[in-house]
């Protein structure tokens, strides 16, 4: 292939670049060595910060974004979709995508392969890292020269935002490979451009926009940039077969995303329905720069779990369903008019959250990065900030323009130098679509580490350079440059953010994860160090409340959640456990009120929900608590208190095979669950399945052997089914646990004076019993039976004084048993005991 060289003042002196696409048969085996050292240093400190965080509250409790992660990773890989009990259902399979599938979807073949393994994931994440060094030593021995390559992999594999990334359930390690990967094949193209590498360009970055959509902006910028290169050889002809092959496969997995979304939800979004959310997020009359909690008052958005219950709100404030598509354009055009209304405002906005990307801060997102680095054991000691790294890049970007124009020659040419100018240019157009389309947004630290790679490519170029002045003895260029990168890294490093990270919500975030994990000790130290450093941290509050609450001290506890509530009144989970302590204290009212305002807060609360039937119920309105509790089944099926609740609720309104239904459900969550079994006894009772009554309460009895009413109701079925012995142990054993037990009082008194079987009567036993019973109990049915002792114990006077005081009862009670009560009072006039008939 023929090229032409021109004067670069970054070409090596030895001649170790080849033509692009030309082997080099001399090439050195050092690079390569270096590789191996550079892969194992990596694999080292990926390996000890691994150890590292296997400890952390949150390593097996992801939170937030990492905890949505691993929802719909789990839900795809093993079928199950069973929210936690805390959270709303995201209703992941039923709308269109929320969050950009891309990461869920690697995260479930990471389980399916392995299993839903925490560890498996960090693993097959720092392995991805690893490999992104591998692409960045590809990239820069390829299209630069071998030292360049060896720098870059050196920075991709020290670099402590990466590590830190490949230990988070977060998508920065798939999407700098997706990335990398772009970059090395556009570069293939430039040297041929063939258009398979275009092909698989294309490929690449169309996966990379189910990653983190804006990666899409970066298929027309490759088309503008595959353009200019094909103009710029003189190949014009070859635009068009470029701007195709760059287009069209990177639709095809956009497309098949939109056509799910078509398809499950009927509705039209391209990738997901967050941009109107967090376009509002990053443009409003409270927007700062960074994400925000709360929008407006339609609830707190602190989790993908939440945006259901926001649009809810949304339609009731509108008065109209929505579907989440509507929703995300309402919220955009609100961010819309905001802009249009607030140009100098969205300005001031837009330089903040410049700054804020280029700056020298970690902003914090789903957690404290800048702290999370601070505190590592690790972290803390690898090289180069942000700040640093960007400083480097700039004095590579000098010295690829200068160079430039010094050497400016012929570009018809594939040379080394016309292919590093090509993919140098690349990489800043990257650099300028991946954060200009960040600002309207909100700015985060993970959101900019996409962009590190390219920084890292034109620093290595930088290093290198300088480097190569060094050893040509260019001392006085080279100090020049080593001045200019120090310069650049003072500026970089002071750049005005107005931005200070929160101690506070670090030690909540930990705090949390420490709850989350039931690690009470290490939890309160932190919620307790986030109060201190912020006293109205409402959510420190909260949690430390729940922490009292698991600890006993309820009254702590509600103290914490009354003072949560007085600095931020719309935290429904605060309003949700207040009002359970209240009801719990006999204060149902009142519990009622905080319960329907935190429905109104979060209306798709299911714990809420079930507080709120529990409270209707002890105001004596259970055909008001049922919706509730079928709303909060509904919500979470897995809710095992809610199924329990339905299932005592329908056998309180007579309707057991609806009772069978909703306990049978909560069997299925736990088959060990004992009131569930004894609610399914009782309904069976009903039903009249004597075999399935008796075994649903043994087993109540097998779970809860303490439970004196269980043992009862097996006895009574076993009673009825003439199993007269064991219903005798099963009311002995009743007794034994409670001795007040009023119905293992009346029927082993019952079964002792009227038993046909002589050998299975005691009227002593009867008279003792029955007399207990009494005691303080003036009842139609327990009177009955201490007439029925008496007169089996010959007492014939009293048991007819007896049995008339319980008819009389009886009658002031409408009861329809009292014929019966008479046929026995005649037995006991003419001198003789009842007996039941065999």
């Amino acid at each position: 292939m023929a090229s032409s060289q021109h004067a670069d003042p970054n070409a090596p002196a030895s001649g170790e670049e080849s033509a692009p696409g030309v082997p080099d048969r001399q090439a050195p085996r050092w690079p390569w060595i270096l590789l191996a050292g550079i892969l194992l240093c990596g694999a080292g400190v990926r390996g000890l910060y691994l150890r590292e965080i296997a400890d952390a509250p949150d390593f097996d409790h992801p939170a937030v974004d990492a905890g949505f992660h691993d929802y719909w990773a789990r839900g795809l890989a093993t079928g199950d979709w069973s929210t936690p009990t805390d959270l709303s259902d995201p209703r992941v399979r039923r709308t269109p995508f929320f969050r950009p599938p891309g990461y869920p979807y690697f995260l479930a073949g990471v389980y399916w392969v392995f299993g839903p393994s925490y560890l498996a994931a960090r693993i097959a994440q720092m392995l991805l890292g690893l490999a992104n060094c591998v692409w960045a030593f590809a990239i820069g021995r390829r299209f630069f020269r071998p030292a360049v390559g060896v720098a870059f992999a050196a920075g991709m594999a020290l670099y402590w935002g990466f590590v830190y990334f490949e230990g988070e359930l977060h998508a920065p390690a798939l999407l700098v490979f997706l990335l990398l990967g772009a970059t090395y094949v556009l570069g293939r193209w430039a040297e041929s451009m063939g258009t398979g590498w275009a092909v698989a360009a294309s490929a690449l970055l169309g996966l990379g926009a189910l990653v983190r959509p804006n990666v899409g902006l970066l298929v027309p910028a490759a088309i503008a940039w595959a353009c200019w290169v094909a103009l710029r050889r003189g190949r014009g002809r070859r635009v068009p077969a470029a701007a195709a092959a760059l287009l069209l496969p990177a639709l095809v997995p956009v497309g098949v995303t939109a056509a799910r979304n078509l398809i499950v939800a009927d509705e039209s979004v391209l990738i997901s329905s967050n941009a109107g959310i967090n376009l509002y997020i990053g443009n409003n009359p409270r927007a700062d720069g960074l994400v925000a909690g709360k929008i407006d008052d339609l609830g707190r958005f602190g989790t993908c779990f939440d945006y259901p219950a926001i649009v809810q709100n949304l339609e009731r404030r509108l008065g109209r369903p929505l579907t989440h598509a509507e929703a995300s354009d309402w919220f955009a055009g609100r961010a819309w008019a905001f802009i249009r209304s607030n140009p100098g405002r969205f300005l001031r906005l837009l330089l903040r959250k410049l700054c804020l990307f280029w700056g020298p801060a970690e902003v914090g997102h789903n957690k404290e990065v800048h702290y999370e680095r601070a505190s590592s054991g690790v972290l803390r000691w690898l090289p180069a900030s942000f700040a640093l790294v960007l400083a480097l890049a700039l004095v590579g970007l000098a010295r690829a323009v200068v160079g430039r124009r010094r050497g400016a020659g012929d570009p018809r040419g594939p040379t080394p130098a016309n292919v590093r100018g090509e993919v140098l240019a690349l990489a800043v157009v990257a650099l300028v679509v991946l954060s200009v389309s960040i600002l309207p947004f909100f700015v985060a630290a993970r959101y900019r580490v996409p962009v590190v790679p390219f920084l890292l490519l034109l620093g290595a170029y930088g290093v290198v350079g300088v480097g190569e002045d060094f050893a040509a003895r260019r001392r006085v260029r080279a100090g020049c440059w080593v001045a200019v990168g120090g310069l650049t890294f003072l500026g970089a490093s002071h750049l005005p953010c107005g931005y200070e990270p929160p101690v506070s919500k670090w030690h909540l975030d930990r705090g949390c994860s420490y709850l989350a994990a039931d690690r009470p000790a290490p939890a309160r130290r932190e919620l307790e160090a986030a109060l201190r450093a912020d006293p109205g941290n409402a959510q420190a509050r909260y949690n430390l409340g729940v922490l009292l609450h698991r600890q006993g001290a309820l009254a702590q506890a509600v103290a914490q959640w009354r003072e949560a509530l007085r600095l931020e009144p719309d935290l429904p989970k605060a309003r949700h456990n207040l009002a359970m302590a209240l009801l719990r204290a006999g204060k149902a009212d009142a519990a009622i009120v905080h319960l329907q305002e935190a429905l109104r807060i979060k209306p798709d609360f299911a714990a809420a929900h079930n507080g709120l039937g529990m409270a209707l119920v002890a105001k004596g309105r259970l055909a008001e608590a049922v919706p509730h509790w079928l709303q909060a089944a509904s919500l979470q099926p897995r809710l095992i208190e809610v199924r329990l609740n339905l299932g005592r609720a329908m056998l309180a309104m007579r309707r057991p095979r609806e009772a069978v239904a909703h306990l049978e459900a909560a069997l299925r969550i736990d088959p060990e669950e004992a009131h569930a079994h004894y609610g399914l006894g009782e309904a069976k009772l009903r039903l009249g399945e004597l075999s399935e009554a008796a075994r649903h309460f043994a087993a109540a009895v097998a779970q809860a052997p303490g439970s004196a009413d269980a043992h009862f109701q097996l006895g009574q079925v076993r009673h009825v089914q003439g199993r007269i012995d064991q219903a005798v142990g099963e009311y002995r054993q009743a007794l034994a646990l409670d001795g007040r037990h009023a119905g293992a009082l009346n029927n082993l008194a019952w079964l002792r004076a009227t038993h046909p079987d002589g050998e299975r009567r005691d009227a002593a036993e009867a008279v003792r019993l029955a007399e207990a019973l009494c005691r303080g109990r003036r009842e139609p049915g327990s009177l009955d039976t201490l007439a029925a002792a008496y007169a089996e114990a010959g007492r014939f006077e009293d048991a007819v004084a007896t049995v008339r005081e319980a008819i009389g009862l009886a009658e002031a009670a409408g009861s329809r048993k009292v014929n019966a009560v008479r046929e026995r009072l005649k037995l006991y006039q003419a001198g003789q005991p009842y007996r039941e008939k065999p």
